[in-house]
């Protein structure tokens, strides 16, 4: 009973099966998949046959395991070996690139200090030809910008000498100038020190000179001149308001003609014939009762111009003065108040009482006015005069 219940029985789990089967069904899957054909095809195989079969089978897969793991051993011995072939290799290739990083250092410092000699070399090429340039301006203005770009500069030290020693020149070259009053050096003066702390002291005195000019001309021209150098800036223009107010009065005069012209000329030469012969009365009645000015004399009454050139003779040992008026030189022009201005050439032939001393004879211009009437209001002689 033993032998038929075993045959009946899975050779695997010792289970119950139906005849036939080789294996129950819960192990019928692990035996299709985990036992030779061999084995599966002879169910009537013993325990110890089957035992014996399956440790064959073990030691087969143990042989192949061993096989595979000295053949996987073998190849991680070849890869360690080719791996250790390879580290010199990999060795010298750093080697390589270290030395190519500190050839290329090197060439940059070498560049860089190649470069930064030329800058130095460029700048100070550069501070040279700008000291170059201040020598040949030689200013207190161009030393100036030289210490302002190049406060430590090579020429620093010089640059200062420089300045005080202008400076001081210029302080002694105005002290000249101040007290020669001369316009033009003055206006030179200004143009070779375009900056220099006497400008303002400097314009003034320009502008006094000028104005002095101006008036002992006393022609519109004067005036206007006067007017547009000061609004050029050339001097302060402190009389400017009455240059204009004289040109603007000398600007509307005009000049005589005809009859006017005549009258005019007439009463001039009778007067001056007057004056030769000391004739107070026609002197009188060819002026104007006061006289504005008469020979440098201010204010006087036309009575006494006989008597004062009568006590002038006596003073001074004259027998007599004769006046020529030039008449053909005369320039006469109206104001819009009807005064007459006039620029009159005379000539004077002084005669003494001395019979040895020597006549004198003389060439000067006289400013004379006249008035509505034609009736003399002055006589002025001017400054600059032709002996």
């Amino acid at each position: 009973m033993a032998d038929d219940n075993t045959q009946h029985n899975c050779p695997l789990c010792g289970r119950p099966m139906n005849e036939g089967e080789k294996f129950c069904s819960n192990c019928k899957e692990i035996a299709d998949t985990a036992y030779p054909e061999e084995l599966l095809s002879d169910a009537n195989l013993t325990e110890d046959q089957i035992k014996e079969h399956i440790t064959e089978e073990e030691q087969i897969e143990e042989n192949n395991l061993s096989k595979e793991e000295e053949k996987n051993k073998e190849n991680d011995e070849a890869q360690v070996n080719a791996e250790a072939d390879k580290k010199p290799a990999k060795s010298n290739k750093g080697t390589l690139i270290f030395l190519f990083v500190g050839i290329i250092v090197l060439v940059i410092v070498g560049g860089v200090s190649s470069y930064l000699r030329v800058q130095n070399r460029n700048t100070e090429e550069t501070e040279i030809n700008y000291w170059q340039q201040c020598l040949e301006e030689n200013t207190p203005l161009s030393f100036s910008k030289y210490l302002a770009q190049y406060p430590e500069g090579k020429y620093s030290e010089q640059a200062y000498a420089n300045i005080f020693a202008l400076k001081e020149e210029e302080r002694k070259k105005w002290n000249e100038l101040r007290k020669a009053k001369n316009t033009e050096a003055l206006i030179s003066f200004l143009k070779d020190h375009p900056n220099t702390p006497y400008e303002r002291e400097i314009r003034n005195s320009i502008d006094s000179l000028t104005w002095l000019r101006a008036t002992e001309t006393d022609t519109k021209e004067a005036y206007l001149a006067y007017i547009e150098n000061a609004r050029l800036g050339h001097y302060s223009g402190e009389h400017i308001n009455i240059a204009q107010e004289k040109y603007a009065y000398l600007d509307q005069l005009k000049p005589i003609e005809g009859e006017e012209l005549k009258e005019v000329k007439l009463v001039l030469t009778n007067f001056f014939k007057a004056l030769s012969t000391t004739n107070t009365k026609d002197i009188q009645s060819l002026s104007d009762t006061v006289l504005t000015q008469f020979y440098g004399s201010k204010h006087i009454d036309s009575k006494a111009i006989g008597d004062s050139i009568k006590a002038s003779f006596k003073k001074n040992k004259i027998r007599s003065v004769s006046y020529t008026l030039l008449i053909d030189s005369l320039n006469i022009i109206k104001d819009n108040k009807e005064i007459y201005f006039i620029k009159a050439p005379v000539e004077t032939t002084t005669t003494f009482t001395n019979r040895k001393q020597k006549k004198e004879s003389e060439k000067y211009n006289l400013t004379i006015q006249l008035t509505k009437e034609k009736r003399i209001q002055s006589v002025e002689q001017d400054s600059k005069n032709n002996k």
